[in-house]
């Protein structure tokens, strides 16, 4: 969350270069942006992709916790 921008905005500190190539790799961020484009211009262009992208990486990430719960379960 912090990293997102969740918090404070980190471009306003100078972030450096592996710091912003974190920050524009966390989901929050993109949550971020997208809402602030649809409040301040009104364009929903963005926002699709969006959440497809986060709900894709849920997905994902609820896939593998399952396939590791029943690894667990069975050894």
């Amino acid at each position: 969350m912090f990293l997102g921008g969740g918090y404070v905005n980190l471009d306003l500190f100078g972030a450096n270069k592996v710091l912003q190539a974190l920050m524009e790799l966390s989901p929050v961020r993109w949550i971020n942006r997208t809402l602030l484009e649809l409040i301040y211009t009104g364009r929903y262009d963005r926002m699709p992709f969006t959440l497809s992208l986060c709900f894709g990486i849920g997905i994902l990430f609820l896939l593998i916790s399952a396939i590791a719960a029943k690894r667990e379960v069975l050894v």
